[in-house]
C-alpha cells in the first residue's frame, strides 16, 4: 500500500525541515509520497524542498489563500492508497508510518484516528490538560459526542483514498472554510466508525504564526454550525452550542489560549 502526505505551506521555512525530517528521514514505511501545496512561499521554503532533490516530494505551486483549499489541491494529487496530512509546522512521532499501514491490512476499515500532543516552537510539549481532556473524550468516543466537539487530531488521521475524496468528497471549503475538518470528520463519522487507537501519531505545533493556534470567532461560529448540521439536538442545546462557543473563545482570550 501506498501511503500519501499532504501539507499546506506558506513561507514555512521555519519549521518545515523538521516537517520533512519525521516524513523522509525518521519512519520505517517507503512507499510513500509527500504532496506538498506551497501558496507562494518567498522565505526559501521552496529551495529548501528542492534542494532535498528527494523524489518522494511532490512540490505545487497554488494560490489559493487558504490551507483548506490547499489540503484539496494536494489531496487531488494523490496516488496513495492510504492519505494523511500534516501541517508545515508539525511533526509526525518516529516509526509510525508502518503501523499505520498495518491498520489498514484489515479491508475493513476506511479510517484511522491516533493521539497527538501539542508542542511550542521550541519543541516543548505543552497545555497537556487539553490533550487528556481530548484523549478522554476519544476514550469515550461516540458520534453523538463527536457532534458536540470536536476533539479528532487531523495531524493524526489516516483514511483510505477510496473513502475520502472519493467516496466523501474533499473538505467543504465553500460553506465551512476555517472549520472543514470538523464537517468532514462528521461526514465520515456517519459512514463508518473510525479505528481509534493508543498510539501517538503526531505533535501539533502552537506558536503565534500558526492559524489554527490563534483561532476566531468565524471559526467556532463555524463550528456551532457544524454541530447543528450534524447533530439531533433539540432547541435549548442548540442554544447551548452556540452560546458555548462565545464562552469558550471569550476565556481562551482572556487566558492567552490563543498564541
Amino acid at each position: 500500500m501506498k501511503l500519501s502526505i499532504v501539507t499546506p505551506t506558506l513561507n514555512s521555512y521555519k519549521f518545515i525541515k523538521k516537517c520533512a525530517d519525521s516524513i523522509l528521514t525518521y519512519q520505517n514505511y517507503n512507499n510513500i509520497e509527500w504532496v506538498v501545496a506551497d501558496g507562494g512561499s518567498t522565505d526559501g521554503t521552496i529551495e529548501y524542498l528542492k534542494d532535498l532533490k528527494n523524489n518522494k516530494i511532490i512540490l505545487i505551486n497554488e494560490k489559493s489563500g487558504h490551507s483548506t483549499k490547499a489540503y484539496n489541491i494536494g489531496i487531488s494529487k494523490t496516488s496513495g492508497d492510504i492519505i494523511g496530512t500534516l501541517g508545515s509546522d508539525d511533526v509526525y512521532n518516529k516509526d509510525i508510518f508502518l503501523k499505520v499501514i498495518r491498520y489498514f491490512k484489515d479491508e475493513n476499515l476506511l479510517w484511522l484516528v491516533g493521539r497527538n500532543e501539542i508542542i511550542d516552537q521550541n519543541d516543548k510539549i505543552v497545555r497537556k490538560k487539553i490533550t487528556n481532556f481530548k484523549n478522554n473524550k476519544l476514550d469515550n468516543y461516540s458520534y453523538h459526542l463527536l457532534t458536540k466537539d470536536n476533539f479528532f487530531p487531523m495531524q493524526s488521521i489516516f483514511w483510505r483514498r477510496s473513502f475520502m475524496p472519493l467516496k466523501t468528497g474533499y473538505f467543504n471549503e465553500f460553506e465551512f472554510l476555517d472549520s472543514s475538518d470538523y464537517d468532514m470528520w462528521l461526514k465520515m463519522a456517519k459512514i463508518s466508525k473510525p479505528l481509534i487507537v493508543k498510539e501517538k501519531f503526531s505533535f501539533f505545533r502552537m506558536h503565534k504564526t500558526n492559524i489554527t493556534s490563534r483561532g476566531s470567532f468565524k471559526q467556532l461560529n463555524q463550528m456551532a454550525k457544524i454541530s447543528n448540521k450534524y447533530g439531533n439536538f433539540n432547541f435549548f442545546e442548540k442554544i447551548i452550542i452556540n452560546v458555548k462557543s462565545i464562552l469558550i473563545l471569550s476565556i481562551y482570550k482572556i487566558f492567552n489560549f490563543f498564541i
